[in-house]
C-alpha cells in the first residue's frame, strides 16, 4: 500500500494542469479567438508548429578526435534537455570505421547509422551536476576498438519552485487509502505502462518534428516543483507533518477540451488506454527507448500497434483521469530520463 500511496502522491501533481501556472504565452483572451488555433509548417526547420510559437535555433558545439568528428546540437546545453549528435569519420580514420555507441556521464545511448556517418539523441538530466560532463565516442578503427573521449560543459538550469504548501485534501493525508477496487485498477494501469515503456524498438525518428498542440499556452513547465502539504489524523484530528516536495515531469499546454494533440515525432503508438491517473493516455515509442506520452485526453484517435508521424492527430486534449482543467500533459523520456519536451524541438534531426 506504501507504493500505490507513492505513486498517487507522484500523479496526483503530475496531473493538476495548471498548479505551477508559469507566465502566459498569449493573453487570457486568446483561447476564445478561434484564428489563435493555427497550427503550421516550417519546410526550413522541417517543423510542425503553433503560428503564436518561436522555434529556438540550437546551441552547437563541436569536438575533433584522432579518427572521429563529433557535432552536438541543443536548444541549450543545460540540466533538462535533449541533445543530437551528428558522428563523423576525419581523414585519419579507416575503410572499415565504425561507431559503436556513445556513453554520456555514464549513460549509454545507442547509435543510427546513416549513409553520411551516424547520429544519436541523448539526455542531459534535470538533475545532471553542472560543469564538465565526460562524453565517450566508441568506435573500431581498422579492427581496433577506440574511445573518444571529449568534454561537454553543462549550465545550471533554474527551475520554477513554489515553496508555498499546498492542500491536496484527501490526497495530502498520509493514511488515506483507496477502496479495493480503485487499489486493483491502479495496479493494472501500473502493468500496462511498465510494458508500454518496457518496449524497444528501432530508431523510427525520421527528419522533421511536431509541436504538440497548435496553441502554446504553458500552464506548468517542466520540472517545476512544489511543495506539498501533509497530515495525518490523530484521535479525530488532522495533524499537521513535515511538507514533501514533488516534481513535475512534463509540461501542461493549455487548450479548449476537443482541440486537436499532435504526435511530436515518427514512432509507434505502444499504449492507447484509459488510466486511473492519466485518464486517456497515449505513449508512443521513437526507438531506442526514446518515448513521448500525451495525457488525459479527451478522445484518442489511434490504436496500439498504429504508427504514426509528426504532426499527425492522435487525439483531443481534454480533462480525464486526476486533473483541474482542460489541457495536454506532454512528456519525453530519453532512455528513462525525462528532458524538457520543447527542448526536443530544436534538435536538427537528419
Amino acid at each position: 500500500m506504501k507504493i500505490i500511496k507513492c505513486c498517487a502522491f507522484f500523479f496526483i501533481i503530475l496531473a493538476l494542469g495548471g498548479i505551477l501556472s508559469s507566465k502566459s504565452r498569449v493573453p487570457d483572451g486568446a483561447l476564445e479567438d478561434k484564428d489563435s488555433y493555427r497550427y503550421v509548417y516550417n519546410s526550413e526547420l522541417r517543423l510542425h508548429h503553433p503560428s503564436d510559437y518561436s522555434p529556438k535555433m540550437p546551441e552547437k558545439k563541436v569536438f575533433s578526435g584522432e579518427h572521429v568528428d563529433v557535432y552536438l546540437y541543443s536548444e541549450s546545453f543545460s540540466q533538462g534537455r535533449a541533445v543530437y549528435a551528428e558522428i563523423f569519420k576525419n581523414g585519419a580514420a579507416d575503410k572499415k570505421f565504425s561507431v559503436e555507441g556513445i556513453v554520456f556521464d555514464g549513460i549509454d545511448f545507442p547509435v543510427t547509422q546513416r549513409d553520411w556517418g551516424c547520429r544519436a539523441v541523448f539526455a542531459i538530466s534535470p538533475e545532471h551536476q553542472t560543469g564538465k560532463k565526460k562524453l565517450e565516442i566508441l568506435y573500431a578503427n581498422d579492427g581496433e576498438k577506440k574511445t573518444a573521449v571529449f568534454e561537454v560543459a553543462i549550465r545550471k538550469h533554474e527551475f520554477p519552485y513554489s515553496r508555498y504548501p499546498m492542500d491536496l485534501g484527501k490526497y495530502s493525508n498520509v493514511d488515506y487509502q483507496e477502496n479495493p477496487e480503485v487499489v486493483a485498477f491502479i495496479r493494472e494501469c501500473s502493468e500496462k505502462k511498465r510494458k508500454a515503456f518496457g518496449s524497444s524498438g528501432p530508431d523510427y525518428m525520421d527528419n522533421s518534428l511536431a509541436h504538440p498542440r497548435d496553441l502554446h499556452y504553458v500552464t506548468s513547465e517542466f520540472w517545476s516543483k512544489r511543495t506539498i502539504a501533509q497530515f495525518k489524523w490523530n484521535n479525530g484530528r488532522r495533524k499537521r507533518l513535515k511538507n514533501r516536495t514533488k516534481v513535475h515531469r512534463g509540461l501542461d499546454l493549455r487548450g479548449k477540451q476537443g482541440k486537436p494533440v499532435y504526435a511530436m515525432a515518427d514512432g509507434k503508438v505502444v499504449l492507447a488506454g484509459l488510466l486511473y491517473y492519466e485518464g486517456n493516455m497515449v505513449v508512443i515509442d521513437h526507438g531506442n527507448k526514446i518515448f513521448s506520452y500525451y495525457m488525459h485526453l479527451d478522445k484518442m484517435k489511434v490504436e496500439e500497434g498504429q504508427m504514426v508521424r509528426p504532426g499527425q492527430v492522435i487525439g483531443d486534449v481534454g480533462d480525464t483521469g486526476i486533473s483541474t482543467a482542460p489541457h495536454l500533459h506532454v512528456s519525453f523520456l530519453i532512455r528513462g530520463v525525462q528532458v524538457d519536451p520543447m527542448s526536443v524541438l530544436s534538435l536538427p534531426l537528419r
